[in-house]
């Protein structure tokens, strides 16, 4: 969009096709953008799933293990 106005003050408000090329290409660069966002979504949803997991049995273990050395405590 910069090159696309940049073109406009130099040719002048007399041809206001000159920023079509520029325009285009923000758009291109939006729709790639876009498209990389949402493919990228589904494998960082899909770890971030499995993580919170592993996250969940460390935690149970640990409450087990917290638990057994609590009962075998001598006092």
């Amino acid at each position: 969009m910069i090159a696309a106005f940049g073109v406009l003050s130099t040719t002048g408000m007399n041809q206001p096709n000159a920023i079509t090329g520029g325009v285009a290409e923000a758009l291109i660069a939006t729709a790639v953008g876009l498209g990389i966002a949402i493919a990228t979504l589904v494998p960082y949803n899909y770890f971030s799933a499995k993580v919170e997991r592993a996250a969940e049995a460390m935690e149970r273990c640990g409450s087990r293990v917290e638990q057994a050395l609590a009962e075998h405590e001598i006092p």
